[in-house]
């Protein structure tokens, strides 16, 4: 059961981006922050933007409990949300969907949520996959003197500079020929995602609801493509670092 209302919202060039969102109802007389976050929520792999409305997990309880407004996206490609199209060969899908996320994805978040309910800037929380494509917003926003939306910084979840699953090849999850996506069943995704001693395991319950296929060129990309050249045009401040020893697939070098 979702707690949080779906919404699609046009896009220019005839897109459209499917998503989650939660505008806290204010009490008679009461009053919102003086600067209030819009937070944007980014899935990873395999998810939507359902990831963020899971039962008691619900990110609703905590927007409504400090009535700070939040929109989770499904990112290009899943749930709705248009795919990113014309892809020039060169560049990785990581750095072509970070682009449409500057430069058409979030002037449009600002213009629909955060001008109409008075927010001061936009936080971008990610998890795993959706980082990539914050990194390289962030550091697009960063160059522009103007910018069609105030950045106040990206925090990330599941994710480092390396995968140590995926850093020697992607070859044993990629299916022969290019398809427009990948499933990955759901015991291979628990496999990954949810590591033993790290989870409640009433957490399995969601895992079908939840799963999702993941775009071909973003698993293809992740280690030929991304993880080799992010650097380069992805790289921004980076305030504090945790990793944590229970998640073995991920890799944080000083």
């Amino acid at each position: 059961m979702s707690l949080l209302p779906h919404f699609k919202l046009d896009l220019p060039g005839g897109k459209i981006v499917s998503s989650l969102h939660n505008i806290p109802v204010l009490i008679e007389g009461g009053r919102r922050p003086d600067y209030l976050p819009l937070i944007v929520a980014l899935h990873g792999g395999c998810y939507t933007s359902a990831y963020f409305d899971v039962a008691s997990y619900s990110a609703r309880h905590l927007s409504d409990a400090l009535s700070v407004v939040f929109v989770a996206i499904s990112r290009p490609g899943y749930d709705g949300t248009s795919p990113v199209d014309d892809m020039p060969s060169e560049i990785s899908f990581q750095e072509a969907w970070g682009t449409f996320l500057h430069d058409t994805l979030l002037p449009a978040l600002w213009k629909e949520f955060g001008l109409p309910n008075d927010c001061s800037s936009i936080p971008i929380h990610c998890h795993s996959l959706g980082t990539p494509g914050a990194c390289v917003a962030a550091a697009l926003h960063a160059d522009e003197a103007s910018s069609a939306y105030p950045l106040a910084g990206i925090t990330i979840s599941g994710f480092g500079n390396g995968v140590s699953n995926f850093r020697v090849s992607m070859d044993p999850f990629l299916p022969p020929g290019e398809p427009a996506s990948i499933p990955f069943p759901n015991d291979m995704k628990d496999a990954l995602m949810l590591v033993p001693g790290t989870h409640e395991p009433s957490m399995l319950k969601h895992t079908a609801r939840l799963n999702r296929p993941v775009p071909y060129r973003e698993m293809a990309d992740l280690s030929s493509n991304g993880l080799a050249t992010w650097q380069d045009p992805g790289a921004c401040s980076h305030v504090w670092g945790l990793p944590f020893e229970d998640l073995p697939s991920l890799v944080l070098n000083s």
